[in-house]
Order: structure tokens, then sequence, then C-alpha cells
């Protein structure tokens, strides 16, 4: 459940801050960009939903209760994942 505000008893809510994903997706690759010699190979960024990220990466079948319900998967739906990529370079010196 959302809450309109911050301002609940402890312990009552879980408390996310909103990010802005986009702009840190800019911030990311602009940063990545002034410290080498980019190209669009070399980088990407993926912004997913918590079930989208960990029906990719995780073992979320060990989080399933006995009536079929995943809290993992089911919960938390407002809240995202921010990953950023940096290809290796192959070169040698």
């Amino acid at each position: 459940e959302d809450y309109p505000s911050y301002l609940h008893k402890p312990g009552t809510a879980d408390i996310f801050f909103r990010t802005d994903f986009e702009a840190m997706k800019d911030a990311y690759l602009m940063m990545h960009d002034s410290m080498s010699n980019p190209t669009s190979e070399d980088r990407k960024v993926d912004v997913l939903t918590q079930k989208s990220f960990l029906s990719k990466y995780a073992e979320h079948n060990q989080t399933r209760t006995r009536n079929g319900y995943n809290p993992m998967l089911e919960d938390y739906q407002n809240t995202k994942v921010f990953l950023g990529y940096t290809a290796l370079s192959s070169k040698t010196d």
C-alpha cells in the first residue's frame, strides 16, 4: 500500500525515496562518456522493475510461499532497479 506521506509510526511502512531514473541514466552516461572514449557498444543502462529484475537474475522460486504468493515478485510494484554496464576492453598495451 502506498501512503500519502512518510510520516507514519516507525515500523509500519517501508520508506523508499522517489528517484528520477531518466535523469540518473543521463548523469551516468555523461560521467561514463567524460571518463572514456565511448561508443554505443561499450555502455548500456537498464532501468527495470523489481519484478523484471528478479525474474531475470534471481532464484525467485525460492521466495514463493506455500499458497503460491511470491512477495518478491508481487510486492513493491513501484520499485525499480538501475543497472549500468560497461564493456571490458579486450585491448592489451
